[in-house]
């Protein structure tokens, strides 16, 4: 059916609106097509009830969008949509698809008509799955005669209905008359007419008698009809008013376009109605309240639908948090969440609305019904907001809960051992404390063994969907706080695009939020990390501690109880010794599991009672149970139970090896042991040591050990994952009551064979390189502190110590070395108070942690430690030690980034003729120490001599390891800088392409390796002629941004990248920002230790800020700063330098600029004699100052002159 107008003052949209409405209303499915040509939209009016908004295809268009256009010189918005609306109930769908207008110069669609674009556009809405169609048909005021035929002869071709809209003008009751007459005699197969007046006071009876022939020529009796207006300062529904005439008159409507298969408006709650009211303004004032209902299994989306209807202004409550609303008068509306009826029945209230969040859940009886379930986030809200009739402020924040079936972006949650029985009311309080409490961290309390863990991973995992981060952190120790939060802020590099800042930062920044759920297990000593917690109320925080708490876990109920032993002892489910047993341990989950797993092991071994007899059962658990009651001054339960099992398993010899087993592990991390550090040989020939006689079979079968590992797991002394994480963990009450058990000097030797098992375990230096190294350093890097290593004398323990610090210097994350900083900084201190600065491991140390120091970028700190370790190897050792040897190969490392070159050069000539002599050519130190001498070469200005030991050096390896080899990466990306430096850019910029494929197949990459190459290669791009210089800026960004993530904004190499990136930005003619970016970077060197701004780096970014205020028109600025920087360059590197030579050129183009012509022309004569002197006759400088020096020189001022760009290289 069509509506027409003959006035295009009525309101037509608004009448299509309220007629949709009545139609959806007894479940019928409506399309609108809308060509609005009034005030408002179809879609508008229908706002309230909107769902969603989707592709025109996607839901029921086939050929619509096209054959509209086509037949009413339409044409189609950008997004090509369709917006969905719905009245509650089935099959109550309205879809509006609106168009606009095409120009009115052409006309197509009188082309289009006579192609037959309306039996076209026909059979597309006969096969449309709607049941009626609506629509909105192009004005024919103030068209020609010859346009109000064509649109009439496609409305008469294409409908059944024809709507003619008219006001109570007379004049427009004869164009009425007029058009629905045309529309008669224009349609082949008839159609019906119906004149309906809009707006007016009152009916007009004359009607009929003015349209007599008009109604005469339709197929069907009808009548003229008229409707009332509803005067409303924005788009309303008549209809949904209390007006009874408005739904008298549309009803009336409904039947004259159906032929009476529709006549009066469906039903719909008053609830509805009141909704809509509330929606559009016309109902009582006051905020409406709604009570949620909902069961633990459908909490996420009863939380949800609290927040989205809050956020429209409503009250919400529920019976936990707001009882007295049960009883309230007038009552809230009744939201219940899921299929099931809260216990004793729904409470009388004036509506009930059953929410369905998940496919086939059973209705309840008497309630409405509102269908979430399989709708994404947008749909659902505005589902919700339709059907209670709310309507968020514009300007209010989207409430941060989460979609309930949107999966969290990042999980690590230690997996749930068995199905939680019981806690359903704990889970409930603990989920309002978070949801509704003070935004403090939550800190579990209770018994030892009650199950604060249980409780707080079985909370991560059921409400995991409100989080996007849930974050497990074992909290014994600080070290394993860091190793938890470095691992979270690198998978959050993997899913957001944001900087991440480090460890010690990451949870107190802005992207710890509400959505975020950390879980701080084990955190007894607030100390540990209290520095590193969020911000009271930035992202929900539980702890599970050995204290009291906030929140008190209480013993499981003789219930709950029942059924867990049951569970796990069914042959006594139907005696009263369950509870016997659930009494002695006092209803601690723990206690109860450790007793049902060793009275299982006793019963299937027979240890005790051979007969298998109800009678002998029941002695066992007598046994038992007095045995409980025997044990003196037992600190809990679980140290009760432990205590009767291991007075049981010291009377055999394989019980022993068990017990001893299970007290080994208990001085490991309580994050769990690997077994394959296990099965070791080490750790094997330390059980066999102390085991004696009864470690015999572990001596002569290495297999022994997992039967020891099976019979611990299945007495609950630990649990063995022997598939995914093949790992055994201690329950940390566990773990102390078997520690609590050994005497002091029990603990004190077993510790040392620990200790000697993990040294033995840990690779040597020379074995560094191995591919199972890393993997072994990772195992023990968990085991150092709990075990207490920092604090041992032993000599391999100490080596090894060192080498684990060399470990995590090696796995090149800026977050790790962050982390390891603070423990090598104080177990350095430690051994140099305990021990004299002979000692050789304090020197060692001192080597590994300036390894760290000087890859954060603090260099001083670097230089400190190692002068102060070399000097003491020289002294004792002597000069060509090799230990003296490695630890200056450092040293030159740590001068060259605090700016002295020459010295750093005279340390890398000494240190490689040393390492040459005592380990050959071929050997890696002596590689590394090669590499090292051609880096420092090129710093102080050698760039020939670099890159000429770089290609020796890089053809070496190649010989030595293979073309392929994913190591060669490192000197392959520093030859790329030197051919850059000589002007061979083509040369380099392959020649980092490949370090950059090398890098990548290390496996796993280098964190690192990746932005840096990619950093150099974009520099190499941009100064190559014909090379892009757009993507190379967009590379060095993408480096820039990694680099950052990865080391932080005040770093090093983070700043030379982001003034290559500020160069960039310049060379494409970005100056403005070149000159922020420049502007940054001089503040962050002024602020790094050992920089400052007198530091050459500092000097290379003011004369590039002098080129970027140049380019930027500011020439006068730029004076003073590229005279400083040239001015310091010579100071520091010296006059034949390539970096001060390059200042003078780019000084001359600055004087130029700035109006000082006689001076430029001096400084570029002298900066290109400088560099004809200074450097060699290939190099690319010598080129750009004597073109420069021509241009200046003839007084071509308006010629232009080229700026040597200068980059903070770090090779």
């Amino acid at each position: 059916m069509a509506v027409v107008s003959a006035d295009d003052a009525v309101d037509r949209a608004g009448a299509i609106a309220n007629l949709a409405c009545l139609l959806a209303s007894n479940d019928r499915t409506v399309l609108v097509l809308d060509l609005p040509e009034a005030v408002y939209r179809v879609a508008e009016y229908l706002a309230p009830f909107a769902v969603e908004r989707a592709e025109l295809r996607e839901l029921g268009g086939a050929k619509l969008e096209r054959e509209y256009a086509t037949t009413f010189s339409a044409t189609s918005p950008a997004d090509s949509t369709l917006d969905r609306f719905e009245l509650p109930g089935e099959h109550r769908v309205i879809d509006v698809h609106t168009m606009s207008r095409a120009d009115r110069e052409p006309r197509p669609w009188l082309a289009a008509a006579r192609r037959g674009g309306a039996d076209r556009l026909r059979d597309s809405l006969i096969h449309s799955p709607y049941d009626y169609v609506l629509v909105n048909a192009p004005s024919l005021v103030e068209q020609s005669d010859e346009e109000s035929r064509a649109i009439s002869n496609a409305v008469a071709k294409m409908c059944d209905v024809a709507v003619v809209c008219f006001s109570h003008r007379v004049a427009t009751v004869r164009e009425a008359d007029r058009i629905g007459r045309a529309l008669h005699r224009r349609a082949p197969g008839g159609i019906q007419v119906v004149p309906v007046r809009l707006g007016g006071d009152k009916p007009d009876e004359d009607l009929d008698e003015r349209f007599t022939e008009l109604l005469a020529g339709n197929p069907r009796p009808t009548a003229a009809l008229s409707l009332p207006e509803v005067p409303s300062p924005t788009p309303v529904l008549g209809l949904f008013l209390d007006r009874p005439d408005v739904a008298d008159a549309y009803a009336a409507l409904a039947g004259a376009v159906t032929f009476d298969a529709v006549t009066r408006l469906g039903d719909l709650p008053a609830a509805v109605l009141t909704r809509y009211r509330r929606a559009t303004g016309f109902a009582e004032p006051g905020s409406p309240r709604f009570l949620v209902l909902a069961t633990p299994d459908t909490r996420l989306w009863a939380d949800w639908i609290t927040a989205h209807l809050l956020a429209a202004g409503a009250e919400v409550g529920s019976p936990r948090t707001t009882p007295d609303w049960l009883t309230a008068a007038p009552p809230p509306e009744l939201v219940v969440v899921g299929g099931d009826a809260p216990a004793g029945g729904l409470p009388a209230t004036a509506s009930v609305t059953q929410v369905v969040v998940h496919d086939g859940t059973a209705s309840l009886p008497g309630t409405d019904s509102l269908v979430l379930a399989g709708l994404d986030a947008p749909v659902a809200t505005a589902r919700l907001h339709a059907y209670f009739g709310l309507k968020p402020a514009t300007d209010a924040a989207p409430p941060v809960v989460r979609h309930p079936d949107e999966p969290p972006d990042l999980v690590a949650v230690p997996p749930i051992q068995h199905a939680t029985i019981g806690r359903v009311e704990e889970l409930e309080r603990l989920r309002d404390q978070l949801v509704h409490g003070d935004g403090s961290p939550v800190r579990l309390g209770g018994e030892p063994g009650v199950g604060k863990t249980a409780l707080a991973r079985e909370y991560a995992c059921r409400y995991a969907n409100a989080y996007s981060v849930v974050w497990w952190i074992s909290a014994h120790d600080r070290e394993s706080v860091l190793a938890a939060i470095v691992a979270l802020g690198r998978a959050l590099r993997g899913v957001t695009d944001g900087d991440v800042p480090g460890p010690l930062a990451l949870l107190r920044s802005e992207l710890a939020g509400p959505r975020w759920l950390l879980v701080f297990d084990d955190g007894d000593d607030p100390e540990v990390y209290g520095d590193l917690l969020p911000a009271p109320g930035r992202c929900h925080v539980i702890i599970t501690s050995a204290g009291d708490g906030d929140f008190v876990v209480p013993p499981l109920s003789a219930a709950d109880n029942a059924e867990l032993l049951a569970g796990r002892l069914p042959q006594l489910a139907d005696s009263g010794k369950l509870d016997e047993i659930a009494a002695a341990v006092g209803y601690g989950p723990l206690a109860m599991e450790l007793s049902s797993a060793w009275l299982t092991e006793v019963l299937r071994t027979g240890e005790v009672h051979p007969e298998s007899t109800t009678s002998r059962t029941h002695t066992v658990v007598d046994d038992y149970v007095a045995a409980l009651g025997e044990v003196e001054h037992p600190a809990n339960a679980v140290a009760s139970v432990l205590a009767v099992m291991s007075e049981s398993l010291a009377t055999t010899g394989p019980g022993r090896m068990t017990l001893l087993l299970a007290r080994f592990c208990a001085l490991l991390s309580p994050e769990g042991v690997s077994l394959a550090l296990l099965r070791s040989k080490e750790v094997r020939r330390e059980l066999v040591a102390a085991g004696g006689q009864d470690a015999a079979p572990l001596a002569m079968d290495s297999a022994e050990i997992d039967i020891l590992l099976a019979r611990g797991a299945r007495i609950g002394l630990f649990r063995v994952d022997w598939g995914r994480t093949r790992a055994l963990t201690v329950h940390r009450v566990v773990r102390r009551a078997l520690r609590a058990a050994l005497t002091e000097w029990e603990e004190r030797t077993l510790r040392e064979r620990v200790l000697a098992a993990l040294a033995g375990y840990a690779p040597t230096e020379q074995e560094d390189d191995q591919p199972t190294a890393m993997r072994r350093y990772a195992e023990l890097n968990r085991h150092v502190m709990s075990t207490g290593a920092q604090d041992s004398d032993d000599p391999d323990v100490r080596q090894w110590l060192v080498n684990q610090t060399g470990y995590l210097f090696r796995t090149n994350e800026a977050d790790v070395w962050q982390v390891a900083l603070d423990p090598a900084q104080r177990l350095y201190d430690r051994w140099l108070a305990a021990y004299s600065e002979r000692d050789p491991y304090v020197s060692m140390l001192a080597g590994q942690l300036a390894r760290l120091y000087r890859a954060l970028g603090r260099y001083q700190e670097a230089l400190e430690l190692n002068t102060s370790a070399l000097n003491t190897q020289r002294r004792y050792q002597g000069r060509v030690h090799h230990r003296a040897l490695l630890t200056a190969r450092g040293l030159g490392g740590d001068l060259r980034g605090l700016g002295r070159l020459e010295d750093a050069v005279d340390e890398d000539i000494a240190t490689l003729d040393g390492l040459r002599a005592a380990f050959g050519e071929d050997h890696p130190h002596t590689l590394a120490a090669e590499n090292n001498l051609a880096v420092a070469r090129f710093h102080a200005g050698d760039i020939a001599t670099a890159h000429d030991e770089g290609e020796r050096h890089c053809a070496r390896r190649d010989r030595l390891f293979g073309r392929d080899d994913p190591r060669n990466w490192h000197s392959l990306a520093n030859l790329g800088l030197y051919q850059r430096a000589m002007g061979l850019f083509d040369d380099s910029v392959a020649t980092l392409g490949r370090a950059h494929e090398l890098a990548s197949a290390n496996k796993p990459p280098p964190p690192l390796a990746g932005p840096i190459v990619s950093w150099l290669r974009s520099v190499s791009e941009r100064l190559a002629p014909g090379r892009d210089t757009t993507m190379a800026k967009g590379r060095n960004g993408e480096a820039l941004v990694a680099l950052r993530d990865e080391l932080g904004e005040d770093h090093l190499q983070v700043v030379a990248c982001k003034l290559s990136y500020a160069n960039a930005h310049r060379a494409v003619g970005e100056a403005g920002y070149a000159v922020t970016a420049t502007t940054e970077c001089l503040e962050t060197l002024d602020r790094l230790p050992g920089i400052g701004e007198d530091h050459p780096y500092s000097a290379i970014c003011q004369v590039m800020l002098a080129a970027a205020l140049t380019a930027s028109g500011r020439a006068a600025e730029a004076v003073d700063a590229v005279e400083r920087g040239a001015l310091l360059l010579d100071e520091h590197l010296g006059p034949a330098h390539p970096l001060t030579l390059a200042a003078q050129v780019d000084q001359a183009v600055v004087l130029s600029a700035a109006g000082r012509h006689s001076d430029a022309r001096t400084a570029a004569r002298t900066a290109a004699t400088a560099c004809a002197d200074y450097l060699p006759g290939r190099h690319y400088y010598r080129d750009i100052a004597a073109a420069n020096t021509r241009r200046l020189g003839a007084d071509q001022t308006t010629d232009p002159v080229r700026v040597i760009d200068l980059d903070i290289s770090m090779p």
